[in-house]
């Protein structure tokens, strides 16, 4: 939602910027194609060096936007497309802050403002909490489970993606329960009949919470879950150590833990 003319200038004056970084990207990456097609593990160090560099102007780039443009509604879409969307909190709070009151207003501002806001509630170091019926109708809180190593999975019954991790969840469970692992299934379900149901079929032995609301819980808007499944892994502390762990990621990850 590109409005006027002066931000439409301000849009090609960053693009063009852009375009430079990115044309400088391609070639970064297809030096490291050719070092990996010559030997697997071939010495990619001057590659990496150059894309740390790279990534550093990026970052200079973005700070320098927005110190010249605080008011702009391109400013904050630019932090979220290159900080938010490519998840770097820290530059993201960082360039917000430097926003005029006029930019954070902007319906960019206002999205970036959110985006932010819910992150600070599931981000890396946050320790999340939060009640919600169990199976049985009973209250279930996150941090009664504190001394446990808790995935807590966002899924659904009717959620074909979530169905086909679910063998890699129980696979990690059956490994790690004893040790201290702890599944916490949130589903966003509406039909407790199909969430029983589903639960019973893919053998998931684990802890289970829902409001039964589907897409209209509170608290998955209050953690911005906008697909499934998302997860994350929270320590035996209560803190958040690692988010939408897929396949053998969540094993291996365990193994770390559990070793």
């Amino acid at each position: 939602m590109i409005v006027g003319a002066g931000e439409q200038k301000l849009w090609e004056e960053w693009s063009q910027g852009w375009a430079t970084i990115t044309a400088r990207a391609g070639v970064l990456y297809k030096m490291g194609d050719s070092i990996t097609k010559i030997d697997k593990n071939g010495d990619r160090s001057y590659v990496d060096a150059e894309f740390e560099k790279l990534n550093k102007r990026l970052i200079d780039s973005v700070q320098s936007f927005v110190k010249k443009y605080p008011s702009s509604s391109m400013a904050p879409f630019i932090i979220t497309d290159r900080f938010v969307n490519y998840p770097n909190p820290e530059q993201a709070k960082l360039n917000y802050a430097a926003l005029s009151a006029k930019g954070k207003n902007s319906f960019y501002g206002k999205e970036l403002g959110e985006s932010l806001r819910i992150a600070a509630k599931t981000g890396i170091g946050v320790k999340p909490d939060f009640t919600l019926p169990d199976i049985d109708g009973k209250p279930l809180k996150l941090s009664s489970l504190k001394g446990k190593v808790v995935l807590v999975d966002f899924w659904a019954s009717w959620c074909g993606p979530c169905r086909k991790e679910n063998p890699n969840l129980v696979k990690a469970y059956a490994k790690y329960h004893d040790k201290g692992f702890e599944i916490l299934g949130v589903s966003l379900d509406d039909k407790k009949a199909n969430w029983e149901k589903a639960i019973a079929a893919d053998q998931l032995t684990w802890l289970h919470a829902s409001d039964l609301k589907g897409w209209k819980s509170d608290l998955a808007a209050e953690y911005g879950i906008k697909s499934i499944p998302t997860s994350f892994l929270v320590d035996a502390d209560g803190k958040i150590i690692a988010k939408d762990l897929r396949g053998d990621a969540l094993e291996k990850k365990l193994a770390t833990i559990f070793k």
